[in-house]
């Protein structure tokens, strides 16, 4: 798995279902991004209850690797903004990025079950520029994010299943609001058995969810994620390629840190 692949795999995929009444999410914490024992990255993120009743998800991801830094001449890669019913039905999503690869922005507006998409893109290393509008419905089956690789959004994606009771494999449709020309792409998702975390001097039993699905349409690579669990919250997430291990957890919970005990 590439550093700069990884990276712009977190930009992509949002979370949508209907008809499932909403739990409780933190109202702030934040996710650090282990890279084969180097922490690279840290997500600080909040969850706003708004006047209306809906909520609005806010974070940030910060580079600290100086790979990161010398990529992207900025430590701020990207903001997203997310707001979503007590269903968790997606309302708007807005995702910003300035770097010195390019710009990358994509705001998503939700009315009657329909997104209209906007996109805007930049590449400095060829000078090119894309943009676009498309609008695309989204159907009573549909989960709109799959691997994203932001924390927080993957924090949705669990509240999802657990409020589904996934306990066999399952596909889901997920809506991609970075993709014009592929807005729909599958998400599988697999129980696996519970594996032992240890942290802050003790161990405890978490909970196991593999979600993967292929970037850039069917002839793209596979990204796979097993989301951790304790109590009903996700507390972090694995994943593996052939030469590289990727441990994200929750900081705010974990000071130290924590492993999982194979």
């Amino acid at each position: 798995m590439r550093k700069s692949t990884l990276v712009w795999s977190l930009l992509a995929l949002i979370l949508w279902i209907p008809g499932l009444s909403q739990g409780p999410f933190d109202p702030e914490g934040q996710f650090t991004y282990v890279l084969n024992d180097e922490i690279v990255a840290e997500e600080d993120f909040t969850f706003t209850t708004m006047e209306d009743g809906n909520t609005r998800l806010e974070s940030v991801f910060i580079a600290l690797s100086e790979e990161f830094l010398l990529q992207f001449e900025t430590d701020r890669l990207f903001d997203q903004t997310v707001v979503f019913t007590p269903a968790l039905s997606l309302v708007s999503y807005l995702l910003t990025s300035d770097t010195a690869r390019g710009t990358f922005n994509v705001d998503v507006q939700v009315a009657d079950g329909i997104a209209s998409m906007t996109f805007t893109t930049t590449d400095t290393e060829n000078d090119e520029s894309r943009s676009g509008e498309q609008d695309v419905i989204l159907e009573d089956n549909i989960v709109a994010s799959g691997i994203s690789g932001s924390g927080s959004q993957l924090t949705l994606l669990q509240e999802i299943i657990f409020r589904r009771d996934i306990g066999e494999p399952t596909t889901l449709l997920a809506f991609n609001p970075t993709d014009l020309f592929a807005p729909v792409v599958e998400v599988d998702i697999t129980p696996l058995e519970d594996v032992t975390v240890s942290a802050n001097g003790k161990t405890f039993q978490a909970r196991r969810f593999g979600v993967s699905q292929l970037l850039e349409g069917q002839n793209g690579d596979s990204f796979s994620v097993e989301l951790l669990s304790q109590e009903g919250k996700m507390i972090g997430y694995q994943a593996f390629s052939q030469t590289s291990t990727l441990l994200v957890y929750r900081s705010d919970l974990f000071p130290d840190g924590f492993e999982v005990v194979e």
